[in-house]
C-alpha cells in the first residue's frame, strides 16, 4: 500500500492517543491500594478492575459507533466526579497527610493574587510543596474562589467542550468526548484534582477557535493561548506552535507575566514558585551543574521543541510541542521511581509522571474527533487540511 507524505502526520494523533490513553490506565492501577483502602469491595476485586481498565481505550472504535448516546451522561459524570468524588476523596486522603495538592496549590495562589499578595507561599500550602501553576493559569481559575476549586475544573471542561461544540457541532464533540470517557487517566485527573486534563481540554478549544475566520474567535484563541502558556513553564512558547494569529505578541505576552514575578521575587519564584520545575526536571534528567546551566538549558530546549512543533502541519504542532514537552520528563519520572520505589505496584503509583500525560490524550482526542478540520475520514474526523495563517 503507497504511503503519501500526510499519511504520518494523520496516524499520529491515533498513536499518541492510544500510547498514552494505555500508560494513563497504568497511573489508576497504582491507586489501586488507596482505591481499596476506600472503597467497600474486596481488594483483588479494585486491582482486577484497575487493570482491566488499562485496555478500555483499544475499543476506541466500537465507542464511537454509540457516542452521541453517551455526551450527555459523560459531561455529568465529569461534574459528579469532580465535585462530589473529588471533595470527598482528597479531604479523607488529606486527613491523613496524603494526597496530591495540585487543587490547594492553585486554590492558594488564586486567594493571594485577589488580595493583591505574593501567590507562591508554600507555608500556605498544607503539603508544603512548591507550587507550579504560572500566574495567568492561576488567573484562569479565579472563580475558584467562589465556588471551590473542583468545580472550577468541571465549569473549564464544560466551557472547552462547549466551544467545541459550537464551532464543530454534536458529532464531533460526541466523538471527542467518548475518546476521553474510555481513558482511565481522565477520570483520576477528576477524582484527583490533576490540572493536566484541564489544560488539554483547553488546548483542544482554543485550537478550534484558531481554525475560524471570526474577529472575535481570533481574539479569544490568542487569549486563550496565553492562558495555556501559563499553565507550567515549558509551555511558555506553546502560542507559536498552535499558529494564533498573533503568535509573537502572544508569546511576548507569557514570557512578560513569568517576568513580572520573576521581578518581584526573583529568589522565591525559583524557591517557591513556577521556576522550581527547571531544577526539578533538571534533576529528573541527571543534568549537572548550577542554576543559570539550567536556565540555558531550559530556553535551548524550549525553543528546539517549539522549532520542532513548527515543522509539522499547523493541525499538529501543538500536539507534538506538548508530547515533546512532557514525554522525556514523564519517562525520567518512570526511571526515578524505579530506584526510589520496590514493587511494580510501588513504582506505579509513585510515578508522577504517568498522569502528565492526559494532556497529550486530550488533544490527540481533539483531534481524532475531528476538532481540526471538518472533513470526516473512516467515521473520525480527521485534520487533512492545513490552517491558513497570517501573522
Amino acid at each position: 500500500m503507497r504511503l503519501s507524505t500526510p499519511a504520518l502526520p494523520d496516524a499520529l494523533p491515533r498513536w499518541l492517543y492510544l500510547g498514552s490513553a494505555l500508560l494513563t490506565g497504568l497511573a489508576v492501577l497504582g491507586k489501586a491500594p488507596l482505591v481499596a483502602g476506600v472503597v467497600p469491595v474486596p481488594a483483588g476485586l479494585v486491582y482486577v478492575l484497575c487493570a482491566a481498565s488499562c485496555l478500555v481505550p483499544l475499543l476506541y472504535r466500537k465507542f464511537l459507533s454509540v457516542a452521541r448516546y453517551l455526551a450527555v451522561p459523560i459531561v455529568l459524570a465529569v461534574w459528579l466526579v469532580a465535585v462530589v468524588v473529588q471533595s470527598r476523596l482528597l479531604s479523607h486522603f488529606h486527613s491523613e497527610g496524603r494526597g496530591t495538592d495540585q487543587g490547594d496549590c492553585v486554590s492558594v495562589g488564586v486567594g493571594q493574587l485577589l488580595h493583591g499578595s505574593w501567590p507562591y507561599d508554600r507555608a500556605l500550602m498544607w503539603s508544603h510543596n512548591p507550587m507550579s501553576c504560572g500566574p495567568g493559569w492561576l488567573a484562569a481559575h479565579v472563580p475558584s474562589a467562589l465556588i471551590g476549586y473542583p468545580a472550577t475544573m468541571a465549569v473549564l471542561f464544560t466551557c472547552a467542550v462547549a466551544v467545541v461544540y459550537r464551532l464543530h457541532g454534536s458529532d464531533v464533540t460526541a466523538k471527542f468526548l467518548v475518546l476521553l470517557a474510555i481513558t482511565p487517566g481522565f477520570w483520576l485527573s477528576y477524582a484527583n484534582g490533576n490540572d493536566f486534563v484541564t489544560f488539554g481540554v483547553i488546548v483542544v478549544a482554543v485550537s478550534a477557535l484558531t481554525v475560524t475566520d471570526r474577529p472575535v474567535h481570533r481574539w479569544l484563541a490568542v487569549a486563550g493561548a496565553v492562558v495555556v502558556s501559563q499553565f507550567r513553564l515549558p509551555f511558555v512558547l506553546l502560542p507559536a506552535a498552535m499558529r494564533v494569529r498573533w503568535q509573537v505578541p502572544a508569546c511576548l505576552v507569557s514570557i512578560g507575566l513569568y517576568g513580572v514575578f520573576a521581578w518581584w521575587r526573583p529568589d522565591a519564584m525559583f524557591r517557591d514558585g513556577p521556576f522550581h520545575v527547571l531544577e526539578k526536571s533538571a534533576d529528573l534528567a541527571g543534568v549537572p551543574g548550577g542554576r543559570l546551566v539550567t536556565v540555558v538549558l531550559f530556553v535551548v530546549v524550549t525553543v528546539a521543541i517549539a522549532m520542532v512543533a513548527l515543522r509539522f502541519p499547523a493541525r499538529y504542532s501543538a500536539l507534538v510541542y506538548i508530547t515533546l514537552a512532557l514525554v522525556p520528563l514523564a519517562a525520567a519520572g518512570l526511571v526515578a521511581a524505579i530506584r526510589e520505589q520496590h514493587g511494580v505496584i510501588d513504582v506505579l503509583g509513585h510515578w508522577e509522571g504517568v498522569s502528565w500525560l492526559t494532556a497529550v490524550v486530550a488533544v490527540a482526542a481533539g483531534l481524532m474527533g475531528g476538532t481540526g478540520d471538518a472533513r470526516c475520514r473512516s467515521g473520525i474526523g480527521t485534520a487533512v487540511g492545513d490552517r491558513r495563517r497570517t501573522g
